[in-house]
Parts: structure tokens; sequence; C-alpha cells
């Protein structure tokens, strides 16, 4: 092998290694926002549970308010 082809395969090789690097962040990222994304419908479902309660509460205060 001469040294142009030498070179031109370590291009290729450092080439699929930032491929590889790229799609593994790819990857990373996605899991990231899956996971953010799942925060934040729990914190929805809490809030909305929140609310629930709250609204619960505020009837019952209505009620007693009544009598």
């Amino acid at each position: 092998m001469d040294e142009e082809e030498e070179e031109e395969e370590e291009e290729e090789e450092e080439e699929e290694e930032e491929d590889e690097e790229e799609e593994e962040e790819e990857e990373d990222e996605e899991e990231e926002e899956e996971e953010e994304g799942e925060e934040v419908e729990e914190e929805e479902k809490e809030d909305e549970a929140v609310e629930e309660e709250e609204g619960a509460v505020a009837m019952e205060v209505e009620k007693e308010e009544e009598q």
C-alpha cells in the first residue's frame, strides 16, 4: 500500500468514527427527549390530581357554607 491509499483509508476510518459518534449523540438526545416527555406527562398528571383535589375541597367548603 502506498501513502495515498493509507491516507484514504485513515480518512474513511475517521469518517466512520465520526458518523458513529453522531449516531450515538442523536440516540442520546432522543432518549433525553423521551425522558423529559415522560417527566412532563407525570407532572401534568400530578397537576391534574391537585386541581381535582382543590376542586373537591372547594365544593365541600361551598356545601358547608350553604348549610
